[in-house]
């Protein structure tokens, strides 16, 4: 039982870990970019010397949420493993915050990818565009966001989590 909750919880701290991977990465001649899972990031542009941008996108705050459940989560893991009881419906309640921080991230990903939002863009003074504009600017340079390794690896791990919390234990 110790070693099926030390799986978990080994699981969970690499979903923790996904959040400051890329979510969305993109490159092309002018320059590079990514943005994490709580919507920050940079933007390096090459054409006229090197110049960096920091990025913040108004919705990082749900994968905030979704980070927040998945360390409940990892709490209710680490307490068996100290001999501290919680009850017959943990992994019910694992389950359910999993599922929910896995369905904030896919909001995450497809408002991102619609282009909903502000994103600031601070290079020495600060600037907020819609999103749309963002991406359209880029776009006229070839230069597309795509979904980062960060957002694969949160997929991979939470799907897998959910089969772990839902699975019984030997």
């Amino acid at each position: 039982m110790k070693q099926y909750n030390l799986f978990r919880v080994i699981v969970a701290v690499f979903i923790l870990v996904s959040y400051f991977l890329p979510w969305f990465s993109g490159s092309a001649e002018v320059g590079v970019s990514d943005i994490n899972g709580f919507g920050r990031g940079r933007f390096t542009q090459y054409t006229d010397g090197e110049l960096t941008a920091s990025l913040v996108w108004e919705f990082g705050w749900l994968n905030l949420i979704g980070m927040v459940l998945i360390i409940v989560v990892l709490i209710f893991d680490i307490l068996p493993l100290l001999n501290i009881s919680i009850g017959q419906k943990k992994e019910k309640i694992a389950t359910a915050l999993v599922s929910l921080s896995l369905l904030l991230g896919l909001v995450y990903e497809v408002l991102f990818l619609s282009g909903s939002g502000d994103i600031e863009i601070r290079v020495g003074e600060v600037l907020i565009v819609p999103l749309t504009q963002w991406l359209d600017i880029l776009a006229k340079y070839g230069f597309e966001y795509s979904i980062g390794y960060g957002f694969i690896v949160f997929i991979a791990l939470s799907i897998a989590l959910i089969f772990l919390c839902t699975k019984k234990e030997k």
